[in-house]
């Protein structure tokens, strides 16, 4: 069985020059596990999962705030996570996870580049407590920089982009993992017609482990696993080359591409 809300309610401000606003968003699950029904008549209670989130938003922009910037922008949201196994009416594991996350966004168009910079940063907290927690509880930490860039010289375009990151993960009695990971990007495009062009791609970028795939040792009974983190894991890394042809019409558009990924340091759930 499943029982679903949901539900999301925020005023607005909106003047010349930007806006301001406010969101509350609320999220109730109850369900039940087909695969472990239980049986009363066997004295075997019925496993169900009852899981509640309520995320809390603010979301403002403001145009020429100041010399030199056209624009700015600004969120920042907070989400609690409750998620609680149980067996009967007997709580058998209970996950929590609370995060802040926040990012400053500025453009601003000069030289004949439009750009935009910022920063964006996040703090999470998971804990799992109970007979069937397989990761232990932990906190995770971000803050990143990134840039990106477009321009227009005649008949090609070039779009460039970066980001680095510091993260860090530090499970409960347990050494802090730091992680800096960052990502690159290259475009250029060429506009043969009005009707025709081509593009090409260069993207390379790296992401941390998760707490899961870093920390987890126990038994994962969703999944009927036994799963084994590995807390030595490094960065994973990913690149990508993409060769794109588009055709704009009237009425139609169309796209064709060919591209290939490459990984280094993979990371997976293996046998």
């Amino acid at each position: 069985y499943v029982e679903l809300r949901a539900g999301a309610l925020g005023p607005w401000w909106i003047g010349e020059r930007g806006f301001v606003g406010v969101l509350v968003s609320r999220f109730l699950d109850n369900y039940g596990n087909p695969a472990e029904p239980g049986d009363p008549l066997e004295g075997e209670p019925a496993v169900h999962v009852q899981m509640a989130q309520t995320r809390h938003e603010l979301k403002a922009a403001l145009d020429a705030p100041f010399a030199g910037i056209d624009k700015v922008e600004f969120s920042f949201g907070h989400t609690d996570y409750r998620h609680v196994e149980f067996e009967g009416d007997e709580v058998g594991t209970t996950f929590t996870n609370r995060s802040n996350e926040g990012r400053l966004l500025f453009t601003r168009e000069a030289a004949g580049w439009l750009g935009a910079f910022g920063v964006q940063a996040f703090n999470r907290n998971f804990s799992a407590i109970g007979e069937e927690s397989f990761v232990p509880p932990s906190r995770s930490r971000g803050l990143g920089v990134f840039a990106t860039g477009r321009r227009d010289i005649g008949a090609f375009g070039i779009e460039l982009g970066a980001r680095t990151d510091r993260q860090e993960s530090t499970p409960i009695d347990g050494d802090t993992r730091d992680f800096r990971p960052y990502s690159l990007s290259a475009g250029l495009s060429w506009h043969m017609s009005d009707n025709w062009h081509a593009t090409i791609n260069l993207d390379r970028a790296q992401r941390a482990p998760a707490e899961e795939e870093l920390f987890s040792h126990g038994p994962h009974v969703a999944s009927a696993t036994f799963e084994i983190g590995d807390p030595m894991l490094g960065k994973e890394t990913a690149n990508q080359l993409e060769l794109g042809l588009h055709w704009h019409a009237e009425r139609v558009d169309a796209k064709v591409a060919a591209y290939a990924n490459r990984y280094d340091d993979f990371i997976y759930l293996a046998d």
